[in-house]
């Protein structure tokens, strides 16, 4: 999953889909932008909103293994953990700044064309796609 809208969206709507994923015994891996802001400061934020949502009070993230690091790109494996019991595995998968930055892409001068060849070339670069394939499988 891709989160969209920026890092208040990811904070507002990640507890309901964990809690979601957790009913329905699913694994997820989730790739977002850091926009410069460290990732276990994200992770802290995720946590605190677990513990107000409906996955439990004790809800955590709890980190699962080291950072994998790229030029762009942080993975890290977390397991979703519920009154001592661990109910998922989630994949963080994390661009240092976004998107955008890795791809070089210019919101303002870049076309719509543009943006798509540019993510493409992105997805196409060896850094990115073997630490994308690492972290996932």
């Amino acid at each position: 999953m891709k989160s969209e809208g920026g890092r208040p969206n990811v904070e507002r709507v990640f507890p309901s889909l964990v809690g979601d994923l957790c009913r329905m015994g699913v694994d997820g891996t989730f790739l977002l932008d850091l926009d410069g802001d460290d990732l276990s400061t994200l992770v802290e934020t995720l946590n605190t909103r677990l513990g107000d949502a409906t996955v439990g009070p004790d809800a955590r993230l709890v980190t699962d293994g080291e950072t994998m690091r790229s030029e762009h790109l942080l993975a890290r494996e977390y397991s979703l953990v519920a009154d001592g019991t661990s109910v998922s595995r989630l994949t963080v998968l994390a661009f240092r700044e976004s998107l955008e930055h890795a791809a070089g892409i210019d919101r303002d001068a870049d076309g719509p064309d543009e943006r798509d060849e540019k993510a493409r070339a992105l997805a196409d670069d060896e850094r990115v796609r073997t630490a994308v394939v690492r972290a996932v499988l």
